[in-house]
């Protein structure tokens, strides 16, 4: 049975709290968003290190997830 995306990404970060790793992050720097046509652009800020990681060695992958704040905030507070 293939993993889902989600479940890949929960055992890699799972990991990086057991050996001190890095291997996957949350950014949750908002820069800006902007209309275009088709659609729109979202600009997030990163340390300069995935910067680089993302220009020179493309071991990095950007992701962008969006998620309702509200509905996230509700299922915390419910497992707490």
């Amino acid at each position: 049975m293939t993993k889902r995306l989600f479940q890949i990404l929960d055992e890699m970060n799972i990991k990086d709290g057991e050996q001190n790793t890095a291997t996957v992050g949350v950014i949750n720097h908002f820069v800006s968003a902007q209309k275009a046509k088709g659609g729109g652009h979202v600009t997030m800020g990163v340390p300069e290190n995935v910067v680089m990681d993302l220009v020179f060695n493309k071991t990095k992958l950007p992701i962008l997830l969006i998620i309702d704040l509200d509905e996230y905030e509700k299922i915390k507070k419910a497992t707490e």
